[in-house]
């Protein structure tokens, strides 16, 4: 993934406003005292919440915006958030859950070439294996902490350009990739009627791409680190036995 010159760009500080909200929630449960496995008189019973107690499985739905890593504004990549869409389960015994997330989200990416299309839009779908505690019940609200693990893969959409040139078109392809991806979060939910539950989640994570820049009048090739923030809205169905 080629990069363009630094010296015309500034860098941008990611994920602030997630780190007020974690340490909010923090905040918010010691002062209550209200740690997971304590029995606080708001807390729903095992048919209205699945965190609480027994064997139970969450089918969900997750919306939000994603913000890409500033580091990819030196690769022509949209720095404005964009939403992202997915879907979850879990299965838990008490307050521990296991499963797998699907999440996908879009980006453009400028190409900056004459007689070219003006930019390409990135997806990054990602299948992500997921593992979740609740920490905290707070008033009628859980504190989760989490952690994901899993493959991202980035499609380009055109996925091939031709570019004027004196000898003649030059066929440009942008190749798919697939990485590794990994990261971790915090979020809050708050269990529903009827087995239903509602929920944020701030999460960050990171991944490598292969990437070429110039220094000079060579062209450097490397191996670097990215990441993303991401904001869900999640609802879930839940179900006991």
């Amino acid at each position: 993934m080629p990069r363009r010159d630094r010296s015309r760009f500034t860098r941008r500080v990611p994920g602030s406003f997630a780190t007020g909200l974690a340490a909010s929630l923090l905040m918010l449960a010691r002062t209550h005292g209200a740690w997971a496995g304590e029995p606080t008189r708001s807390s729903a019973g095992p048919r209205d919440t699945g965190a609480v107690a027994g064997r139970w499985m969450s089918l969900g739905l997750l919306g939000g915006p994603t913000l890409p890593d500033p580091s990819l504004d030196d690769y022509q990549w949209s720095m404005t958030p964009r939403f992202g869409w997915g879907a979850e389960t879990l299965a838990g015994v008490g307050r521990y859950a296991a499963g797998i997330r699907l999440w996908t989200t879009r980006s453009p990416q400028e190409l900056g070439v004459s007689g070219a299309p003006a930019t390409t839009t990135v997806t990054r779908t990602s299948w992500e294996l997921v593992g979740r505690a609740t920490v905290a019940r707070v008033a009628g609200f859980e504190l989760c902490a989490s952690a994901s693990a899993g493959r991202v893969h980035l499609g380009y959409d055109p996925d091939q350009v031709s570019i004027p040139s004196p000898g003649g078109p030059v066929e440009v392809n942008f190749a798919a990739l697939n990485e590794w991806i990994g990261g971790g979060g915090l979020g809050v939910r708050r269990p529903l009627a009827h087995r239903w539950s509602a929920g944020l989640e701030i999460e960050h994570r990171i991944f490598a791409l292969d990437t070429a820049h110039r220094a000079g009048t060579n062209v450097v090739s490397e191996r670097s680190t990215f990441g993303d923030w991401s904001a869900r809205l999640a609802l879930d169905r839940y179900l006991h036995w």
